[in-house]
Formats: structure tokens, sequence, C-alpha cells
């Protein structure tokens, strides 16, 4: 049961590193090319 809930926590701590990652200006970037490149297939 402990090493189940420690993996709970490394799950957590997992989940909210990449959201913080994900908020950062980088991936904000790669969301806006992504805009763009489906901007070009639209048209």
């Amino acid at each position: 049961m402990k090493k189940n809930r420690g993996i709970q926590k490394l799950a957590i701590l997992a989940l909210l590193g990449v959201f913080a990652f994900s908020n950062t200006i980088p991936y904000q970037q790669f969301i806006q090319k992504n805009k763009r490149l489906e901007i070009r297939v639209e048209s």
C-alpha cells in the first residue's frame, strides 16, 4: 500500500510538472506554429 501511495505521489508530481512545462513560452510558440500549419492546410 505504501508503495502504491508513493507511485501516486510521483504520478501527480509528474502531471503537475508536465502541466507547468506546457505553460512555458516554447510550448505557446509550438501551438502558434501548429495553428499556422492548420491555416495553410485549410487554404
